[in-house]
């Protein structure tokens, strides 16, 4: 088993209101002449079946209007993958309310088979599930979606985030799911796709409560649309998935990019998988609505802990039958970049082009040792995806290791606060929390919370406009806190529109885990 794991979501819950951010790339932005002629054209829209619906229990009443009740982790698993590796599900839930809340879990096996369990949460606290497929609800092998969903209390649904990973004798390795997932109808697509020698991919959808006819696309590097009209049906509720190969045939090409477009006919979550087949590690992307300005959190290409070293990659697809010209704007952490980052003008991508570039800042800024935040803005409605990475020195056929980073649209930067779930700093892990903040000045509050919880200690930061800044746990709390035990999350609250995440990294192979309900 390849475990499809993820990072966007179609609709994000929010506790707060999202304002308007004014933020946009510094400097002037050229219009460029030239128009050069499209080299395909655009696809052709392929009729949808209307499947016959199942009906399938009501979910829980929905507390307000606003709010969603329920979140779904695309999928979970306990079984035994190619080459008799073992792949598990770890789950953090945190409650973003100040009082307690009923949640129940449900769980759905590829043969239909449900388990379902009920827990209680503080205010704030945070219950730590590991291999909770075989450990919680004693399900055996398997694998497939898991709803949170509020029984009672809170009017905000719990944020969620899951590791899929395999177990290996030099460490485990795998792939996040992100904290806010929520079923949509939108037509959505997934960039920086390949299937080779080097990398494999696998497509998922997870239905929502109807059944699901899901219509899909292939894009491949500057050829366009190469292949269309490929229907796979999902029952209600279910999560299925499929390799590049068994949906286009031989179509993919050694390293050429491809980007895969899905058309859903009722709600469910779209996402690909992309797999080293060296090292076995995943990246995880959730589809996505184009949009013409794009926030990539974190991009490096710097060293790290345990002579690591990273590298952040960018994939961009045209969503269009138009030119798009793109520029790239890197904002350096801990700098005030209120006047402009450091841009790379007038990116050229045809029609329904796919492009990936390897280690971004070293390729297009010439940074060798720097990271930061990289904002994409284009003249045409795009698609993008991120991910960041190490070579897995540990690994016994070496290749890389890393996770999809979440890119977001502009308007995602929102003030208020926000719930980070799972931080773990014992038993072999490390996490980081970072901040990316809009066009002024943002007073930030962390407070670290126990699993009960229990405040730990708080921290207060003032973080420069338009900037990334990022702390390991012990530098943002300092001395004298109690660590999470096992696992806790941080409450971030800033004054004005920002972005914030969280890397938990897995010591025992340097895998990282991204977390940002955004």
């Amino acid at each position: 088993y390849t475990p499809s794991n993820t990072y966007t979501a179609s609709n994000t819950p929010t506790s707060t209101p999202t304002p308007t951010p004014t933020w946009t790339p510094g400097g002037p932005t050229a219009t460029p002449t030239p128009t050069p002629t499209a080299t395909s054209g655009g696809p052709t829209n392929t009729p949808t079946p209307t499947p016959t619906r199942t009906p399938t229990s009501p979910p829980a009443p929905t507390p307000t209007p606003s709010e969603p009740s329920k979140v779904t982790v695309p999928v979970v698993v306990h079984s035994d993958g190619v080459g008799g590796t073992s792949w598990r599900s770890d789950v953090m839930i945190s409650n973003q309310n100040g009082g307690s809340q009923t949640v129940r879990f449900t769980y759905l096996t590829a043969d239909k088979a449900a388990f379902s369990k009920n827990r209680t949460l503080a205010g704030y606290a945070t219950l730590l599930l590991e291999d909770l497929v075989a450990t919680f609800f004693r399900a055996g092998d398997g694998r497939g979606p898991l709803d949170v969903e509020i029984v009672t209390g809170g009017d905000k649904a719990p944020v969620v985030v899951s590791r899929a990973y395999s177990e290996n004798s030099f460490g485990n390795l795998g792939s996040g799911l992100p904290a806010d997932v929520l079923p949509s109808t939108n037509t959505v697509s997934m960039p920086g796709l390949f299937h080779d020698d080097d990398f494999r991919t696998n497509i998922a959808v997870t239905a929502g409560d109807e059944t699901v006819w899901a219509t899909f696309e292939l894009f491949k590097g500057s050829g366009g649309l190469v292949a269309g009209g490929v229907q796979r049906k999902v029952e209600a509720g279910a999560q299925d998935q499929w390799s590049i190969k068994r949906l286009f045939g031989t179509l993919a090409q050694q390293g050429v990019p491809m980007t895969v477009r899905v058309t859903l006919n009722n709600p469910g979550i779209v996402y690909a998988s992309l797999i080293d087949n060296d090292s076995t590690d995943s990246a995880v992307y959730l589809g996505k609505d184009p949009a013409s300005t794009w926030i990539v959190p974190a991009v490096a290409s710097v060293s790290g802990a345990g002579g690591t070293f990273w590298s952040s990659s960018l994939a961009l697809w045209n969503s269009t039958g138009s030119t798009a010209w793109v520029d790239l704007e890197f904002l350096p952490e801990k700098t005030n970049n209120a006047a402009g980052g450091v841009v790379v003008k007038n990116y050229r991508l045809i029609p329904y082009e796919t492009r990936h570039i390897d280690d971004v800042l070293k390729k297009k800024f010439s940074i060798e040792d720097g990271k930061g935040t990289l904002v994409v803005k284009s003249t045409r409605p795009i698609t993008i995806t991120s991910r960041v990475f190490t070579a897995c020195e540990t690994c016994p056929e070496g290749g890389t290791s890393g996770n999809g980073v979440r890119s977001v649209p502009l308007a995602a930067l929102a003030s208020g606060e926000t719930v980070l779930p799972g931080v773990r700093t014992l038993d072999g892990f490390r996490s980081n929390v970072g901040v990316v903040t809009g066009d002024r000045i943002v007073s930030f509050t962390f407070d670290l919370r126990d699993q009960d919880g229990t405040l730990c200690k708080s921290a207060f930061k003032t973080v420069a406009p338009r900037t990334m800044q990022q702390w390991s746990i012990g530098k943002l709390f300092v001395n004298g806190f109690v660590e999470p035990y096992p696992a806790g999350s941080i409450v971030v609250t800033g004054n004005r529109p920002y972005l914030t995440y969280m890397t938990v990294i897995d010591s025992s192979s340097q895998d990282p885990v991204f977390v940002m309900p955004q």
